[in-house]
């Protein structure tokens, strides 16, 4: 699971990104993925919290519902990358 490239355009420069996922974060694959999305999202900083941030990055290694997952932590789904790689912003409450 990379993180597309193409979700940079949709990010404002110097924002900070949250980051969801269904990877542990204590696993190596989990601090893989968390790392891979750093790195594509770079200069942006990547936070493990999908809780604060306006933008949050989704990683997904199962098929699931994203809107769904993203709801859970007040975020709309903007853009469905395809291979579990999608972007949410933070709802108005």
């Amino acid at each position: 699971m990379l993180f597309r490239s193409e979700a940079v355009g949709y990010l404002p420069e110097n924002t900070v990104v949250g980051y969801l996922s269904d990877l542990p974060s204590d696993a190596t694959s989990g601090q893989a993925a968390y790392f891979g999305v750093m790195y594509a999202l770079a200069p942006r900083l990547v936070t493990q919290s999908a809780d604060s941030a306006e933008w949050v990055a989704g990683n997904f290694s199962h098929p699931l519902d994203y809107a769904a997952a993203g709801a859970a932590h007040h975020l709309a789904l903007v853009k469905d990358f395809g291979n579990g790689i999608v972007l949410f912003r933070r709802r108005a409450l």
